[in-house]
Parts: C-alpha cells; structure tokens; sequence
C-alpha cells in the first residue's frame, strides 16, 4: 500500500480534525448549538423550522455541522443559490446533540440575561418578556436568575444584592458585551468559560500554529486556546485562491471569485477575525457552485477554525 503524502498546501495542513469533544463543540456557534438542540429530538430533518434557525442562515448551519461530522453529506444544488439540503444527524452528532441538550438551558439563559441587560438593570419582567420565550419552552425565573450569578462569578455581570442575596441592581461588563457579540456559546457545561486552553490527542499531518505534527498514526498532543491566528487564516485563504485560479471554469466565473477573495485578503487584517469569518460565507456558497465542491469545503474548514 502506498504511503500517504502529506498535503502541507490544504488547510487541512494548519487545521487538525480532532474529534468533537464536549470543549470543541462549546466553541461552536450559539446558532449551530440550538440547531444541534432541536436535532438532538428530531435527527433526520429536512429543514430546521423558523423559530429554531431563521431560513436565510440555515445554509451556513449547515456548513457548519457538516464540516465538524455532526450531520450527513446530503447537499445538492438544483440550480438554487443555496442549494438543497436535509439535517441528518451522524452517529457522532447524535452523541454530540445529547450533550448539548443536557448544556442547551443554560447556555440560553446566560445570553437571554446578557441581551435584557443592555437596555435594563434588572431582570424585572423578563421572565414574562417575550425574549425569555423559546422552543424548549419559556425561561423560568429561577433560571434567569441561576444564569445571572454565573455571569456575575465569570466577570460579566456587575451584581448588586438586597440582604436576601437577591439582584437589586445588574449592569453589563465589557467582556459581557464582547460574550455576546461573538455569537458562539458563553461558556461550556463544565463551567469553564469559552476559550478555557484545552489538550487534545489526534492522528494529524503538517504544521499547527508553532508545532509540527507528524504522519498517520503518530499521536500529537497540541495546546488549543482560541482556534487559528488572523495570519494563518489569511495564509490559508491565499492558499485557497492559489487552487481557484487553476480550477478548470470559465475565465469569467474564476475572476469573480478572485476578485471577493483578494478583497478579504487585502481587509482581513485591519477588520479582523470575525469579519472574515462573515465575508467567508458567501463566497463559500459561490465557490461550491461554480468552481469545486473541494474548494468550497476547504473555505468552511476554514470558517469553523475561526474563532471569534
């Protein structure tokens, strides 16, 4: 049998695939989170219903579970922009929704609190707000609460009590602030607060951050804290381009798709690491259409390695 040659020029060079363990599914999106939450009770879905995932994201859902294993390969474009696609959960996504169901409550419940906080200072009403509403059934006052004293102890909440130990008084931090805008869960069922530095052991090949890893069958340890730097995922965008301007397609589709992946290259540095995960969407979508399903696929490795 012929030994394998490592391709150090494929994103899979800077990105292990290690198995999705409890801390690497916490560094999933919030959005791909609930969609896991609503699968882990109906796991062979044709489509995720409104009130769980908005239509217009379930493409990038999509994206997202497939390239972690946790859903089937079932996509199919059918001259749509998007494409069709069912939720069939793997065996592994199975493993994964069940964990995540038991993690779901709250997770919800420390982003409710977080939201209701940026225009209030308690969390008078919100049991009863329309917000604390969801398909799991509403939030209970106890949760909000449980919820509250969590930020609080994690340095996201500031918390004034009354001789109770009840909140009197709740106001946002900015880290608080910054938990919410990076729209991936807040902290992982362990308590452990997103981002905690993490080991994992996987069979690899090529160069991770600052450590070469070596061929099939070695086992590599490697210290994993926020997912790949904004210099990596630029060099393996410029490595993505590379393979796009030799693809066999139209001069005319190739330049296009050029032209939106240099504008994140020449951007990417000065927006940052979560506006080139965004701008990525897209441009994945019009890749798997017109150039290759192999390039497409390397562009969402490359999205769900960005963590923000």
């Amino acid at each position: 049998m012929k030994a394998q040659t490592p391709d150090t020029r494929s994103f899979k060079a800077l990105r292990p695939h290690l198995p999705l363990t409890t801390v690497d599914r916490m560094r999933m999106s919030f959005e791909a989170m609930r969609a896991l939450r609503w699968l882990a009770d109906n796991p062979r879905a044709a489509a995720l219903p409104e009130d769980v995932v908005v239509r217009t994201d379930a493409r990038s859902i999509y994206d997202e579970l497939h390239s972690q294993g946790l859903i089937a390969e079932t996509l199919t474009m059918n001259g749509t922009e998007d494409g069709d696609f069912d939720f069939i959960l793997t065996p592994h996504g199975m493993t994964v929704a069940r964990q995540v169901r038991r993690a779901y409550r709250a997770e919800l419940a420390q982003r409710r609190v977080l939201e209701w906080l940026r225009t209030n200072y308690s969390l008078d009403g919100l049991a009863t707000d329309p917000m604390a509403h969801d398909f799991t059934g509403s939030l209970t006052k106890s949760e909000l609460d449980e919820a509250a004293s969590e930020l609080v102890d994690a340095n996201r909440l500031t918390g004034h009590t009354r001789a109770d130990g009840k909140f009197f008084h709740l106001e946002l931090k900015p880290s608080g602030r910054a938990a919410l805008r990076a729209d991936s869960p807040i902290s992982d069922p362990n308590g452990r607060a997103a981002g905690t530095v993490t080991t994992n052991t996987a069979n690899n090949y090529g160069t991770i951050a600052n450590q070469v890893v070596g061929g099939s069958g070695h086992t590599v340890t490697s210290n994993v804290t926020s997912g790949i730097s904004i210099e990596q995922a630029l060099e393996a965008l410029q490595q993505i381009r590379e393979s796009v301007a030799t693809a066999p397609v139209d001069d005319f589709v190739r330049a296009d798709v050029i032209e939106d992946i240099d504008g994140v290259i020449a951007k990417g540095m000065r927006r940052g690491l979560a506006w080139i995960k965004q701008a990525l969407v897209p441009i994945a979508t019009h890749v798997r259409a017109e150039i290759s399903q192999e390039a497409a696929q390397r562009i969402t490795e490359l999205t769900s390695s960005i963590i923000t």
